[in-house]
């Protein structure tokens, strides 16, 4: 390829970017629209231009459209959003934001703005960001179940996941020798599966879930009531506590002798 083919390329390329060489104003978004965990960091990717004869003299996101001709608040001085925003861009042609340790009161509609030194040298890029913010969800088809039955256990978010895979943790620990995956399924269940599960995704292992609880209820049958062996884990006993209740109950119901006095 010679140099004026090279040259040709590069330019025609260079007329596809927004904003490039015709200067014009704009604001460009990249992705217009997020959906992210409740606790994550998302980055709003953000370009802008204008014409050479002007100098940028401020930037800023914004989230709440102001009545003309007041200026919007900057976004980093919300009181909500202290300490959360990090402007990445410059004041020539990146707006880049970073939002951490996200709310879901923080679902809404993101602008950025900037203004020159010329009269009139301003400009709010349209349509903004989108941002909606979820988070997961534990969920159990039944939360009393009898040993023996069949339960799932499933992690949920609104949000499409690039990795969805999910770990689950049971009364804060984590599962040992689990395969990561929704549902969880007990079948059949047993009073070991007592307790509270959170789960999380892959990526996000900082952010579980809020806990659902599962009990497991032991049904005796009464032929049954001394051998079984499940209990309720949730109840204050021990083994040795159950253990002596079994002794009682065989001693109690075990029939007593009948002695007959022949000699009357």
């Amino acid at each position: 390829m010679s140099v004026q083919t090279a040259v040709s390329v590069l330019l025609a390329a260079l007329v596809l970017i927004p904003g490039v060489l015709s200067q014009n104003w704009g604001v460009w978004y990249n992705p217009g629209s997020i959906c992210a965990l409740q606790g994550s960091t998302v980055v709003m990717g953000c370009t802008y231009s204008y014409p050479r004869d002007n100098t940028v003299t401020q930037t800023f996101w914004f989230i709440e459209k102001p009545v003309y001709p007041t200026e919007p608040t900057d976004l980093s001085a919300v009181p909500q959003y202290v300490n959360r925003t990090e402007y990445l861009g410059n004041k020539v042609n990146n707006c880049t934001l970073r939002l951490r340790n996200l709310t879901t009161s923080d679902s809404t509609t993101y602008w950025f703005k900037f203004i020159t030194n010329t009269a009139g040298g301003k400009w709010t890029g349209q349509p903004g960001v989108s941002l909606s913010v979820t988070g997961l969800q534990a969920q159990v088809n039944s939360s009393t179940v009898t040993e023996g039955q069949a339960v799932n256990l499933t992690c949920k978010t609104s949000c499409t996941l690039s990795d969805p895979t999910f770990t689950w943790y049971r009364n804060g620990l984590l599962l040992p020798a689990q395969t990561p995956s929704s549902p969880l399924t007990f079948n059949p269940v047993s009073y070991e599966h007592d307790g509270s599960y959170s789960c999380t995704a892959r990526g996000y292992d900082n952010l579980p879930s809020p806990a659902v609880t599962l009990s497991v209820r032991c049904e005796y049958d009464p032929g049954g009531l001394l051998d079984q062996e499940c209990w309720d884990s949730s109840s204050l006993w021990s083994q040795s506590s159950r253990a002596a209740v079994q002794q009682f109950l065989r001693a109690l119901l075990r029939p007593s002798p009948v002695v007959i006095d022949y000699r009357a």
